[in-house]
């Protein structure tokens, strides 16, 4: 045998693959055991707490054009707001040191009521959906709450502590004129809510010296004790074929969501949970309720079915989110910002924007400046308009996310594309926003992508005509199967 042979070769192999061997099955072993330790912690954490981690958390299934105005002090102070019922574009209509309060749409969408302490002491405001326009309807020593227009748009009632210092309700004609007193008790009544026929309201009274929901003729006349409970009924809503009353109420040991027919009976309780859920109301539609909850440790702005299911989590900010309104149903959605130092009632004349011009077909997102909800260390967002379709921007998380583009000047734009970087392929919805002197220097939608798309797929969307005075893009992603990447994000000038 020749000295030099390689007698130990075979051992050390065999050796090397017992090692890989132990290697693979302590390493399946323990991935076995991280799974089966990951279903048992899934299976033991409540699902209340679940529902409080915003990416864990179940979303709406509201139309995404629905619209819920709500206070939210997220800016400092109680403001008005409006978000779409998918829970994005969240936009702020008042901006005031004093504090807005308990909005209310018009029938026709057009304008928003809602009380504010602007000047020394609560009176009823009205103001255009976009926030322009304002407008003071009431102006007593007293303090007036809680506006509800009538169905007709013709009237708001409110109440009010404008007589003997106890709350009554009122209504006056919608410029603040003809102001009649409806109810006249020994006790306090608030918070009303129209019949959908305009012929009813139904409003709080503490009348048995507990708070019950009570029915009156719109003239005042034709008293109903609604509820007839030791505990307090609070805030109650009318739902849109005029069969129920949603309120809410301490009667089971702390504030849940309950329903009950016009004519007293059917009492259900639509919540059950260890928090307080109240300021409940009723989608245009009837289907869904939205409801303010203090469930997840702050207040927030929930929905729900009808009937109490499919509980979803609408909006996710650290501030406090209370009394949401729901737009109603058909009419136009609202997206524009204002400015309160010119909202003083005086018409100013607006300097022409000056437009800049670019040849047609030229791609004005090259290069600009871009701002994103997050993005990767390896894929910063200015790899979205580099115009390489090899990288890309990535947020390095689920939906929902964000970029936006500074075009740096107002454009005349004709198209926009978008080429994702996806995976898996599958169902996304992506909200396209434009703002600039074109739409009252406020972000507007102009368009939602929503269907399937996949990975190199364009998404593009053509303006019927090109649109002048545009600088910024926006694009909100409020559903994908994957983390959120551009590969490149298209802007084209227009003529």
């Amino acid at each position: 045998m020749d000295s030099h042979e390689p007698i130990f070769l075979p051992e050390q192999y065999n050796n090397n693959r017992k090692l890989w061997t132990c290697v693979a099955v302590i390493g399946l072993t323990g991935c076995g055991l991280v799974l089966v330790l990951g279903i048992l912690a899934w299976a033991l954490i409540p699902k209340d707490v679940l529902a409080c981690i915003d990416w864990l958390s179940p979303r709406s299934s509201a139309a995404g054009n629905g619209q819920i105005a709500f206070v939210s002090d997220r800016d400092g102070n109680p403001e008005i707001y409006v978000i779409h019922t998918d829970g994005t574009s969240a936009t702020r209509l008042t901006d005031n040191p004093a504090g807005d309060y308990d909005p209310a749409w018009s029938p026709d969408g057009t304008r928003i009521a809602f009380y504010s302490e602007r000047d020394g002491n609560a009176e009823i405001y009205v103001m255009n959906a976009n926030g322009s326009n304002l407008t003071r309807l009431t102006n007593n020593p007293a303090n007036d709450y809680a506006p509800a227009w009538s169905p007709d748009g013709k009237q708001i009632a409110f109440h009010s502590h404008r007589y003997l210092g106890a709350g009554r309700i009122f209504v006056m004609n919608i410029d603040g004129s003809g102001v009649r007193r409806l109810t006249d008790p020994a006790w306090d009544d608030w918070s009303p809510a129209w019949s959908p026929d305009g012929t009813q309201i139904v409003f709080n009274s503490s009348r048995f010296n507990k708070r019950d929901i009570w029915l009156m003729n719109a003239d005042g006349s034709g008293m109903k004790n609604l509820t007839r409970n030791p505990a307090d009924d609070w805030w109650p809503d009318w739902s849109p074929d005029g069969t129920h009353i949603v309120f809410h109420s301490a009667r089971d040991g702390n504030f849940e969501i309950y329903s009950i027919k016009t004519d007293g009976s059917e009492v259900t309780r639509l919540t059950d949970h260890p928090a307080s859920d109240y300021d409940p109301v009723w989608s245009p539609d009837g289907k869904q309720i939205a409801f303010t909850s203090d469930r997840c440790g702050n207040r927030d702005i929930w929905l729900m079915n009808a009937d109490g299911a499919e509980v979803a989590k609408l909006t996710r900010h650290p501030a406090h989110d209370w009394a949401p309104a729901w737009r109603p149903e058909g009419t136009k959605p609202v997206v524009k910002l204002i400015d309160e130092s010119k909202n003083d009632g005086v018409q100013k004349e607006e300097p022409t924007p000056e437009i800049e011009i670019a040849n047609p077909g030229t791609n004005l997102a090259r290069g600009k400046q871009i701002l994103v909800s997050r993005a990767l260390a390896s894929n910063p967002a200015r790899m979205a308009v580099d115009g390489n379709l090899d990288n890309w921007w990535g947020a390095g998380a689920f939906a929902p996310q964000w970029i936006e583009l500074d075009l740096e000047a107002n454009y005349v734009i004709a198209s926009i594309r978008l080429l994702p970087s996806q995976s898996p392929a599958g169902e996304t919805v992506h909200h396209l926003l434009v703002k600039g002197p074109a739409t009252g220097n406020s972000y507007q939608v102009l368009h939602t992508f929503r269907g399937t798309t996949a990975d190199f797929r364009w998404l593009t969307f053509e303006l019927p005509e090109p649109l002048r005075g545009i600088r910024y893009i926006r694009v909100e992603t409020v559903s994908s199967p994957s983390w959120i990447s551009w590969r490149e994000i298209q802007v084209f000038a227009g003529e």
